[in-house]
């Protein structure tokens, strides 16, 4: 991968995280409107309706391999320990 391939990637990755936040907040915003309302039903919907695009977006990244997103590996965190002091 040449810098100008990571360069475009990183574009589209920046749009595809706007418009996935942009989604977001929209579900965040509605749903404080909804329970400033005291609708119920609407708003458990609404609700039901981000979790699930929130799971179908980990689920989309989940299926893009890592080294074509960045070209290096990616840490495991499984091995980094932290000491609390």
């Amino acid at each position: 991968m040449n810098y100008r391939d990571f360069q475009q990637n990183n574009e589209e990755l920046k749009n595809h995280l706007y418009c996935v936040g942009t989604v977001y907040d929209s579900f965040e915003a509605l749903i404080e409107v909804l329970g400033r309302l005291k609708l119920e039903q609407p708003l458990y919907m609404v609700y039901l309706a981000q979790k699930l695009f929130a799971q179908e977006v980990i689920i989309a990244d989940s299926q893009i391999q890592c080294s074509e997103k960045m070209p290096y590996n990616q840490i495991n965190v499984e091995h980094i320990h932290r000491s609390v002091n």
